[in-house]
């Protein structure tokens, strides 16, 4: 086991062996979760806690109930913004002035279609 001498000799490692394989597998697997986890717990958090006078613990459980009530739509959500990042972050990270407030705009708009039906609904209940 010595280290490769070269880009060239690591990607051909990582592509052609057993353990390159198990590597690429495990370490997408890892950042899935992760990605996962914080998008559950952040997708109408941040937003919420702006627009709301509420604790963190309770954005992260109304993040966490959405995800739940529709997770087809929040996993495209998770995929649309991944997918703009790495477009943004192509020329030099420059598109990122782009990407980054059209991103925070269509955030706000996905907070106002998931969460403000519930506050609706609320707000008939009878007294």
């Amino acid at each position: 086991n010595h280290p490769p001498a070269s880009i060239g000799g690591f990607l051909r490692e990582v592509l052609t062996t057993p353990k390159g394989w198990m590597l690429i597998l495990l370490g997408n697997s890892a950042g899935f979760v992760f990605a996962a986890i914080v998008l559950a717990t952040t997708v109408v958090a941040f937003p919420l806690l702006l627009d709301r006078d509420v604790g963190a613990v309770s954005a992260i459980e109304t993040s966490a109930r959405a995800v739940m009530t529709n997770p087809l739509q929040m996993a495209l959500w998770g995929l649309m913004v991944a997918v703009l990042l790495v477009i943004g972050s192509i020329p030099l990270f420059a598109g990122l002035a782009v990407v980054m407030p059209v991103l925070g705009h269509a955030t706000w708009h996905l907070y106002r279609r998931v969460v403000e039906p519930e506050r609706a609904q609320q707000d008939r209940r009878p007294l």
